[in-house]
């Protein structure tokens, strides 16, 4: 199922693509498909009050591209997603684990497909919690998939990077990640746009 909405997203691309020819007598336009992710974090307290969203864009990473070509050619089972959270590099205080191993949050998400106009959407929904106090500054996704002739395929699935980002928080000095403390809950929303450009 998930390996058909995958490539269900991506054959809408392609065939928008190849409609976006250019008019006889027009000017060209840019040709091939381009990927966006637009991701949105909204953190909630240990009681459920609201406590503030983060917003930014990222792209896709060559490996998601490769596993994309791999599924379109019949190379590869796709399996579930993920979203990963976690300190940036060199700063060892992911939100997860405990205080002498903090490491990253990740969880498994949710996936939809919607269209719109020239714009086809993977959209991937995830729900982590805190374990510990820790800061947030690198974010990414993960797709699982297989090859068909392997004989422990689909049982044995490898997960992928299909997206990263090192973020800052709006309106802190340059620099600095965000921080939650345990319990908070941190509700992640990741749209995949994938348009002619």
């Amino acid at each position: 199922m998930r390996r058909k909405a995958l490539l269900a997203v991506v054959t809408a691309a392609l065939f928008m693509a190849g409609c976006a020819g250019t008019n006889e007598g027009s000017a060209p336009q840019a040709e091939g498909i381009v990927v966006h992710g637009d991701w949105t974090l909204d953190v909630y307290n240990v009681d459920g009050s609201f406590d503030r969203t983060i917003e930014f864009h990222n792209e896709v990473v060559k490996t998601g591209l490769l596993e994309i070509a791999f599924a379109l050619a019949g190379g590869r089972n796709v399996g579930g997603w993920e979203v990963a959270l976690d300190s940036d590099a060199g700063e060892p205080d992911g939100p997860c684990g405990d205080d002498t191993t903090p490491i990253a949050c990740s969880a498994p998400a949710s996936t939809q497909v919607a269209a719109s106009g020239p714009i086809v959407m993977l959209q991937l929904e995830s729900t982590l919690t805190a374990e510990r106090d820790g800061s947030i500054g690198n974010v990414a996704s993960f797709v699982e998939t297989c090859n068909p002739a392997s004989p422990d395929c689909p049982a044995n699935m490898t997960s992928w990077q299909f997206s990263e980002k090192s973020i800052r928080q709006s309106g802190e000095a340059a620099g600095e990640q965000f921080y939650v403390t345990a319990g908070q809950t941190i509700q992640t929303t990741v749209e995949f746009s994938f348009t002619s450009g």
